[in-house]
């Protein structure tokens, strides 16, 4: 039976950290959280949990979580724990050892190793809590993946973003589907993605190329005149063949453009901060037509950017 929860923690008085501090080691995971710097403690969660699987939606401020020999002797099993870094960066110390996740960065570690996690900005981040017994199911010997981290701007990382992403906002957000009936997909996706991202150092010319121009127009995602022409003399070939190379990932030039552009929309709407207007940030990510824009919206995402606004306060 899958049980959810859901809680927000904004105090930064000592009875709010003890707060905090139960709250994040009895639900989430074994954990001694700590102020960054002068940052308050401020911590909102929503959790779900499935088949002894965690899945969390996290956002707050600059914190610092430590898992030393005392946490770890706590933790009743053996898990992997995932994260997918939707803003801001987390800093994954362990062994002498550094990850560094990024925004749109996804990264894996491994309960069994003390390890210190920085959070030192403003963050959001969806977290998921696997038993290493039912991740070996889906990926064997997981402990040897600890650290690995798939670059937002990769081949692979693009893909599992996506998909990541949704799973945050749909299962652990909306919940509008349950963590019990997309959790097995999800983990299979996931360690498709890490067995492919295994193999990148030794891909193909054609994909070579396709992550040089993901890149090269992931950077330019707000340029209105980022077009397949432009790409396409950028990288001195023709439309057609840059077409061909997106078509072998059963996309368009203009559809992974549109996707992205899409998230970075997406991602603004849903900040706490944010103070523009949904034109605004139509326009500024290269959408020409406000009204083109709110269609595109909900065809991708199932709710108008008005609605989608609301559902995030």
């Amino acid at each position: 039976m899958e049980e959810t929860h859901s809680s927000v923690i904004a105090q930064a008085s000592f009875s709010g950290e003890e707060e905090f501090r139960q709250a994040i080691c009895s639900d989430v995971v074994s954990v001694d959280p700590r102020p960054y710097a002068n940052a308050p403690f401020s911590l909102a969660v929503t959790q779900r949990s499935a088949g002894g699987v965690r899945a969390l939606s996290v956002r707050g401020e600059a914190l610092v979580g430590v898992r030393d020999r005392q946490r770890l002797a706590s933790d009743a099993n053996e898990f992997v724990g995932v994260i997918f870094q939707r803003e801001g960066r987390t800093v994954y110390e362990r062994e002498g050892k550094l990850t560094v996740v990024c925004a749109g960065d996804i990264a894996l570690w491994h309960s069994q190793r003390e390890a210190k996690f920085t959070m030192p900005e403003p963050y959001r981040k969806l977290c998921m809590v696997v038993p290493a017994e039912k991740f070996q199911d889906f990926l064997p010997n997981t402990a040897a993946y600890d650290g690995l981290r798939i670059a937002a701007n990769s081949v692979t990382g693009a893909m599992l973003g996506g998909w990541l992403s949704a799973f945050a906002d749909r299962v652990i957000e909306d919940g509008s589907e349950t963590l019990g009936s997309s959790i097995d997909s999800t983990l299979a996706v996931l360690a498709a993605t890490i067995t492919a991202h295994a193999r990148e150092l030794d891909i193909s010319v054609k994909d070579r190329q396709l992550l040089a121009i993901m890149r090269y127009m992931e950077s330019r995602l707000a340029d209105s005149s980022l077009t397949a022409a432009t790409v396409a003399q950028h990288f001195g070939i023709s439309v057609r063949h840059l077409e061909r190379i997106f078509a072998g990932q059963r996309t368009t030039v203009a559809g992974w453009r549109r996707l992205r552009r899409l998230e970075r929309c997406r991602a603004e709407l849903s900040h706490p901060l944010n103070r523009k207007t949904i034109t605004t940030i139509a326009i500024d990510w290269g959408f020409s037509d406000a009204a083109h824009f709110s269609r595109l919206f909900k065809a991708t995402y199932g709710m108008s950017p008005r609605d989608f606004c609301r559902s995030t306060r």
